[in-house]
């Protein structure tokens, strides 16, 4: 343990076995949380949370089900009687153009990214609701926030997360319920990599990353702690009259014109 910012409170991770999910798990555990790690396997949701320093639960839970992530809150609700933080993380990249994109694959993106979100936030909310408390945190994107070529079905997706955010915000306040959208650039990460292998080929990857870390005034990418450390600070007590908010962690690139 090396702190203790979220100590004593039940949090609940999706997509929480890889990425930027693995280091909130690992994050929110070293500051004294207990973890519930969502993930599509069992087995690889368990061994994360087995990693985890402090108290942690694996899952196995498909955002895109709604029967799935309800019974990951029912298990949730059993066997911790609370959720003080939910970050609904779970998602996909997708790339296409709107005139070319097939439809097919404008809803996978849209099921995981924006209906994963809505059915992992409503599963949560009952509970919430019932202890007149919560910080619900949801993953969208700078994507969301300006119009990024050759991502319509992503940018429309991460888009509808924060108009998500920003209805939750107001619906719950007076329940004492929190929601904040989380909006990153390019955040170095396995995903990331296996997407920019796909895009530019094997040899070209590294040096591909290496000439968008150019187009960000800090002259770097993201790393999955620089999300990690704002998702804290949302699920702990120092953020308790924040909601509604969309920030843009991306090193100023969203200050540029």
């Amino acid at each position: 343990m090396t702190g203790s910012r979220l100590r004593g409170k039940v949090t609940v991770i999706t997509g929480g076995a890889s990425g930027l999910g693995f280091t909130s798990c690992q994050h929110f555990s070293e500051e004294g949380a207990t973890v519930v790690c969502v993930d599509l396997d069992e087995e690889v949701a368990r061994a994360a949370a087995n990693s985890l320093p402090g108290e942690a639960l694996g899952l196995a839970g498909d955002v895109t089900d709604q029967g799935s992530i309800e019974r990951v809150a029912q298990t949730v609700l059993n066997q911790f009687g609370r959720v003080d933080a939910l970050f609904a993380n779970a998602g996909i990249i997708g790339e296409g153009a709107a005139h070319s994109l097939a439809f097919d694959e404008w809803r996978k993106v849209l099921s995981v990214n924006l209906d994963g979100v809505f059915l992992t936030t409503r599963a949560f909310l009952p509970m919430m609701m019932a202890q007149q408390s919560g910080s619900i945190i949801l993953q969208s994107s700078m994507a969301g926030l300006k119009g990024m070529a050759n991502l319509a079905s992503y940018s429309a997706a991460k888009a509808g997360v924060i108009g998500l955010s920003q209805q939750i915000a107001i619906e719950y306040a007076e329940k004492n319920i929190r929601c904040n959208a989380i909006c990153p650039g390019t955040i170095v990460t396995p995903l990331v990599e296996q997407a920019y292998r796909e895009r530019y080929g094997e040899g070209e990857a590294k040096a591909a990353l290496a000439r968008r870390s150019q187009d960000y005034p800090m002259r770097r990418l993201g790393s999955p702690r620089d999300i990690s450390s704002y998702a804290v600070y949302l699920a702990s007590d120092e953020s308790n009259w924040v909601t509604g908010t969309s920030l843009a962690i991306d090193g100023g690139l969203n200050a540029r014109m």
